[in-house]
């Protein structure tokens, strides 16, 4: 039972979810309505998203829950569009209320997720700041994506950046090159790398039908050297086709090396491989989309290897609504986190969600295989504890 000062603390932070809600969505109105998404006649273009989502966890007959909004400011300034560069910037941070259980040891109330400048002068992009560093081609699973790893429950929802120093050059069509500069992340890590800087860089090629991925990173904020591989392409011919990516890391240390972390994470000083593939197909006449993701992990502290799988699926009942499914697999542990949900496309710009989450399997397997990997959902992790008997969520998406 929760004591009277708990009890006003949580009414504390609801009152100010409300105000950062209210605030957010007034941000908005002011920048949606005469800049976006036209230019303006200054060359200045303003776009960006709003999302706010409210969870409510059941554990037990008892009832918490949680408000959270982030919010995505786009700004482009071309000032002389026969110049062929062009400055741009862009700012996300997100926050988090919520009543019952306690935030997560060290949790903010508010977070910059990206905070950076770019220019590009149509070969060559340099970005300075807080930013997302896409490297790999999985969808849930990315062991390429060194920077910005998804949320396997969540792969298409916002990611905290990486604060870095990137240039990117096109060679061709779809070839590149990039070089990246970037800060350890911040929070717990190895404290024989963690305060060095991460040093890579990555090439990227358009073979026939197949993009073709290579990267190196010397990773100051954990003491290894991560040496990948990535590739994506379609199989099939004019009557129906399968999509298929995969990707393959090896990670070595420096030297004697040891990770802080849980599970799979809590490697030491050993090799360490991860390899992924997925399939994905889109059937009855593409009213219904399917992936699938294997990910193998070996190597490290693990004893034996570890083995999971992401499925997704959306239906289309149609042109704005749709029901999707998705569910995280614990091969080994037998344990999983499913998550139905229903979205509706409102209009062009506004997009609303009503979905749910349940673990599959003994609670105490899908917390361990959940947080093993850093697969617990947002909507759990907000609230802490233990692994919730179900989870429901409302989001709103707005784009202007």
């Amino acid at each position: 039972m929760r004591t009277h000062r708990q009890q006003e603390r949580g009414c504390r932070k609801a009152w100010t979810g409300t105000w950062l809600l209210a605030a957010a969505w007034a941000v908005v109105a002011a920048l949606a309505g005469p800049v976006a998404p036209a230019a303006t006649g200054s060359g200045l273009e303003v776009t960006g998203e709003l999302m706010t989502e409210v969870a409510a966890s059941g554990t037990g007959g008892t009832w918490d829950w949680a408000v959270r909004e982030k919010l995505r400011i786009g700004l482009r300034a071309a000032p002389d569009p026969g110049a062929g560069s062009s400055m741009q910037g862009e700012l996300a941070f997100s926050s988090a209320s919520q009543t019952g259980s306690p935030s997560p040891p060290g949790a903010p109330p508010m977070r910059v997720d990206r905070v950076a400048v770019q220019w590009n002068d149509g070969a060559t992009r340099v970005t300075l700041g807080r930013q997302r560093i896409a490297w790999g081609v999985g969808y849930a699973f990315s062991p390429m994506d060194l920077f910005n790893p998804p949320n396997p429950l969540d792969p298409t929802g916002p990611r905290v950046g990486a604060d870095a120093l990137v240039v990117r050059r096109s060679t061709g069509p779809l070839s590149f090159w990039s070089l990246v500069a970037a800060l350890p992340p911040p929070g717990p890590g190895a404290s024989e790398g963690s305060g060095r800087p991460r040093v890579g860089a990555i090439y990227g090629e358009h073979v026939g039908e197949t993009d073709l991925r290579a990267a190196y990173l010397s990773d100051g904020a954990d003491g290894y050297h991560k040496i990948g591989a990535a590739a994506r392409g379609d199989l099939g011919s004019a009557g129906w086709s399968l999509g298929w990516h995969g990707e393959i890391l090896h990670e070595r240390p420096w030297g004697s090396r040891v990770l802080a972390g849980a599970g799979a994470n809590a490697a030491t000083g050993g090799d360490r491989w991860q390899a992924v593939l997925g399939l994905e197909r889109s059937l009855l006449d593409g009213r219904l989309f399917t992936l699938t993701e294997y990910r193998y992990v070996a190597g490290g502290s693990l004893p034996s290897p570890a083995r999971y799988l992401a499925a997704h699926a959306a239906y289309s009942l149609d042109e704005f609504t749709s029901l999707d499914a998705g569910v995280v697999v614990d091969l080994d542990g037998r344990a999983a986190w499913v998550e139905p949900s229903l979205k509706v496309a409102v209009d062009d710009r506004l997009r609303v969600e009503l979905g749910a989450g349940f673990p599959a399997g003994p609670k105490e397997k899908v917390l361990s295989s959940l947080t093993g990997w850093g697969l617990l959902p947002d909507a759990v992790g907000t609230f802490g504890g233990p692994v919730p008997d179900v989870v429901a969520i409302a989001r709103a998406r707005y784009t202007f």
